[in-house]
């Protein structure tokens, strides 16, 4: 082998040690090759093996003299292959340390970003499930809607639980649809739409609300509606929040109930009628109609209380109230409420007091025709607790424009004319008049200083003789009473008995009496005059009063007065009311040593049946026929028999109206046991009376 032969072989070999050395270090770099790029760098590899390989087998060849060589040139290309080979592999190195550097940088910062985008997403979470539980949390309904179409898009627990429903029962529906059940948007009675308010507005509206629940039932709300806006301002959602004032309302109602409607009888109050009827007056100056008010006052009904006690009482206002109700025609109704409801044209003002509003008839006779129908209805006899109770009316009318263009005057004429029909003879009616004024604005001034008289001191009691036909002795006397007014003098008790009785004031008046007319008598007793007997009226009213047995006998200890020297007088029509309960009183008093008896007997309605049982101890024919027994044969004849009747019976008889000698002559012929009247003396004063007394005869 020649020097150039050995210089290439020494290239060559030098170039396969500088390939060897390049590819051990690239065995290193396998796992630094992205997995992508293996696959070239693979191939490169590869290559470069055949080229080496290709090489020394060449130079083998050549060595070995297979083929010519001619100069070091072959030596020095695959050198310089080799150099680049070598550089390159090197140069790759370097590359792919850098891309592996980047490479993990890259692994590291997208393991950053991963865990930050999961940590963002894992506090969106918590963010979402605080931002959830806090609206859940909101007991108030709440509700979010899409502006463009009114489509709910996320409601909270409360509004589903309010309404009843589920979420997929709400969601992308309308929240008319869901709240009020309806395929238009706000309508009555929800007129005010907050959601239409607030994007007129762009500011948060409120409204009450009527919402239905999925079973159908209405429920209140107070409903406000927020805007939400985007960055450039537009509102693009709206949050509904809707609080349940169903109870609050619910109490308003019953305030406004007790307010507006008489919680007995369930009829509207005075307070309703009043602001009814000023509506009503409004409607009718437009439309020139005319109204009637009809004023009704029940009549005798305090005895129903006063005997069978308030609850009864109550039971019976409450079936007057119906009756009343039932009386009227469909024509009657008048004005509607603001919740557009038509209510009664019944009213109770108080008391047993009525009232009724009519529209829609033009005539008094039409008006009249319903009032006799009121007092005919009112009149049937009712089954209240074992009672059958009969009622009456007196009922008073007035006409708009004629009888008053305001509530109050109406409402006045009204009650005068009601008045009117009362002093009529009650179950009556009557149409106000002018003149009615007087007559009432009398009664109503007798009326209140009646009601002051008691404490000012202003009764007095005058006192009548009862004498012994057969002796002319003075046996007793009648204590009648009697009133000094201060500004009209002496009053007749047929002017002010009827209030007395009518008002209630007759019991303690009737008290008074009693306790007076006893304790003169023990004042004459104690002047050491013979002891007689004091009779005393009692009135309808005191005759039902369940303490009048205590009363008189607390009285009578008080005064220290026996009870044989107190006689009670009590009419036919007391008696009959109520037999059975008037037996069992009078024989209590009768119990007790207090006589009894019946007064103006003959004019009443007396059951002999009853008369048989009742525990008396006189009987009073009536002045009538006292009157006419010497110009009457009728008259003669009745006071016979009466006082016939009564000594068989072992009942005294007295005679009251005794006013001639003709009249007493006569009497003593039929056997009256007792007289009085003005033949003897009228009625005195007790000093006066005390003058007779120490006569003792006539």
């Amino acid at each position: 082998m020649d020097s150039i032969k050995f210089i290439s072989f020494l290239l060559i070999a030098a170039g396969a040690l500088l390939l060897v050395f390049a590819l051990m270090p690239a065995r290193k770099t396998w796992n630094m090759v992205p997995e992508k790029l293996r696959a070239k760098w693979l191939a490169i590899m590869y290559l470069i093996c055949f080229f080496v390989v290709g090489y020394i087998f060449f130079e083998i060849v050549l060595i070995t003299d297979i083929h010519f060589f001619d100069d070091i040139v072959t030596g020095l290309v695959f050198l310089g292959g080799a150099i680049f080979v070598f550089i390159t592999i090197k140069l790759s190195k370097n590359t792919i340390q850098k891309m592996t550097e980047m490479d993990n940088e890259l692994k590291l910062l997208n393991k950053t970003l991963e865990q930050r985008v999961k940590a963002g997403i894992l506090d969106l979470q918590h963010s979402y499930d605080f931002t959830s539980n806090v609206i859940d949390s909101i007991p108030d309904a709440m509700a979010v809607i899409d502006v463009t179409d009114f489509h709910i898009v996320s409601v909270n627990k409360a509004f589903l639980r309010e309404l009843d429903l589920q979420e997929d029962m709400v969601l992308l529906k309308t929240c008319h649809e869901v709240t009020h059940q309806s395929s238009s948007p706000c309508g009555p009675p929800n007129d005010i739409c907050p959601l239409h308010e607030m994007l007129l507005t762009g500011k948060s509206s409120s409204a009450e609300h009527i919402h239905y629940n999925s079973s159908g039932e209405k429920l209140h709300f107070e409903v406000t509606t927020t805007p939400i806006k985007d960055n450039s301002g537009m509102i693009i959602l709206a949050i509904h929040i809707a609080r349940d004032i169903t109870a609050r309302k619910k109490a308003e109602e019953k305030i406004k109930h007790l307010a507006y409607y008489d919680n007995i009888t369930g009829l509207p109050n005075r307070t309703f009628y009043k602001e009814l009827l000023a509506r009503e007056i409004a409607y009718a100056r437009r439309y020139n109609q005319p109204l009637f008010t009809l004023f009704i006052d029940l009549d005798s009904f305090k005895q129903v209380n006063d005997t069978l006690g308030h609850d009864i009482g109550d039971q019976l206002l409450k079936a007057v109230g119906d009756r009343l109700a039932r009386s009227l025609r469909n024509s009657d109704e008048v004005a509607r409420m603001d919740d557009g409801q038509t209510p009664e044209t019944v009213s109770r003002l108080g008391g047993d007091e009525f009232i009724v509003l009519l529209r829609g008839i033009s005539k008094t006779e039409d008006a009249a025709i319903v009032a006799g129908r009121i007092l005919q209805d009112i009149s049937e006899p009712l089954e209240i607790g074992g009672h059958e109770i009969t009622i009456t009316a007196s009922i008073g009318i007035s006409v708009y424009p004629t009888d008053g263009e305001d509530v109050k005057t109406l409402m006045k004429s009204a009650d005068l004319a009601m008045y009117h029909a009362k002093d009529k003879g009650k179950n009556n009616y009557q149409f106000y008049s002018s003149n009615m004024n007087v007559v009432v604005l009398k009664r109503l001034s007798l009326e209140n200083d009646l009601r002051k008289a008691l404490e000012h001191n202003e009764f007095l009691l005058y006192y009548q003789p009862k004498v012994a036909i057969k002796n002319n002795k003075i046996v007793g006397a009648e204590a009648l009473l009697r009133w000094q007014h201060p500004g009209s003098g002496i009053v007749s008790p047929l002017d002010f008995i009827p209030v007395a009785e009518e008002t209630g004031l007759i019991v303690p008046i009737g008290e008074w009496v009693i306790r007076t007319a006893c304790q003169q008598n023990k004042e004459w007793q104690k002047l050491g005059f013979e002891p007689i007997s004091i009779a005393v009226n009692l009135s309808n009213r005191q005759f039902e009063q369940s303490n009048l047995l205590e009363m008189i006998i607390r009285t009578l200890k008080e005064i220290d007065m026996a009870t044989k020297y107190v006689e009670l007088e009590i009419t036919e029509s007391s008696l009959m009311k109520n037999p059975d309960a008037a037996i069992a009183i009078l024989n209590e008093l009768k119990d007790i040593g207090i006589t009894i008896a019946i007064d103006d007997f003959g004019t009443g309605y007396s059951s002999l049946e009853y008369l048989k049982r009742i525990p008396l101890n006189s009987l009073k024919i009536a002045l009538p026929f006292i009157r006419n027994i010497l110009t009457s044969p009728d008259d003669a004849a009745i006071t016979k028999t009466i006082i016939t009747l009564a000594h068989n019976m072992n009942l005294k008889v007295i005679a009251e109206g005794v006013e001639t000698k003709e009249q007493l002559d006569f009497l003593r012929t039929l056997g009256c046991d007792e007289v009085q009247g003005y033949f003897f003396s009228k009625p005195l004063p007790a000093d006066e009376f005390m003058k007779l007394l120490q006569k003792g005869y006539f």
